[in-house]
């Protein structure tokens, strides 16, 4: 009797410990397929299924800490287009969730030629400048929008530097270097601080009180240079475009 205890109390042990695995890893720009096979060979609870081809083109650098392997995956997806599913409590799917033939890459620097992480990335018609497809680009500074367009304009905007607005023709736009914007209050040129990002569960906080984004004017100018978001008036209206679909916060007046 006391060896069927025991075995009971080693399997429920077990499976504990495989429900509770979290595990740590940095990655630095390395393709997403990279990153899945290594989290792959870290557990032994999960299967991670994909498409190499479907993913090489998205580079990831994250630092994961203590993260079950799907909040792993999530934070290494992060504003990318990729959809994670589950099936069952063991098998995960990871896919592109925008099927596209062309996809429009490149990577943002700043002045100094560091990484310009969560700037964001918008692709216009060349036409009648509509939008047509958006993204962020991650910790090292890549980003990569699925949009089947030959031609667009590109537009950048990121927090303490100026927007940056050219057409292009080829989805390989290439290592684009941001100048810094400086402000003159009373005399004085003051760079502007950018505020900080940290991942958080379903999404992102981001610091606006000690930032640049305290000192802009309205809601508008300021949800504008947030991640993943555009927002223009639209008569008495604040439209906010998130993900490419435009949602309206405040009613009529």
């Amino acid at each position: 009797m006391r060896k069927i205890y025991l075995l009971l109390y080693i399997l429920l042990l077990g499976a504990v410990q495989v429900r509770a695995q979290r595990v740590s890893r940095d990655f630095r720009n390395v393709t997403m397929p990279t990153a899945l096979q290594q989290l792959g060979g870290m557990t032994r609870r999960y299967t991670i299924n994909f498409i190499y081809n479907d993913l090489e083109d998205f580079h990831v650098t994250a630092s994961i800490r203590r993260e079950t392997i799907p909040e792993a995956i999530r934070h290494l997806i992060g504003f990318y287009p990729i959809s994670m599913t589950m099936v069952g409590d063991s098998i995960i799917n990871v896919e592109c969730s925008q099927k596209t033939v062309l996809r429009y890459k490149g990577r943002l620097v700043d002045d100094k030629g560091e990484p310009a992480e969560y700037a964001n990335v918008v692709l216009l018609s060349p036409t009648d400048s509509s939008f047509l497809a958006g993204g962020v680009s991650n910790e090292s500074g890549y980003f990569v929008i699925p949009c089947n367009a030959r031609r667009i304009i590109a537009k950048v905007t990121y927090v303490g530097y100026k927007s940056k607005l050219w057409t292009a023709a080829s989805p390989d736009l290439g290592t684009i270097r941001l100048q810094a914007d400086r402000y003159t209050l009373k005399g004085v040129t003051v760079k502007t601080q950018r505020p900080q990002y940290r991942a958080a569960k379903g999404g992102m906080t981001i610091d606006v009180e000690h930032s640049v984004l305290s000192k802009m004017g309205t809601a508008v100018d300021v949800l504008g240079q947030l991640p993943r978001v555009t927002a223009s008036h639209h008569r008495t209206r604040l439209a906010v475009r998130s993900h490419g679909k435009e949602r309206y916060p405040h009613p009529h007046p």
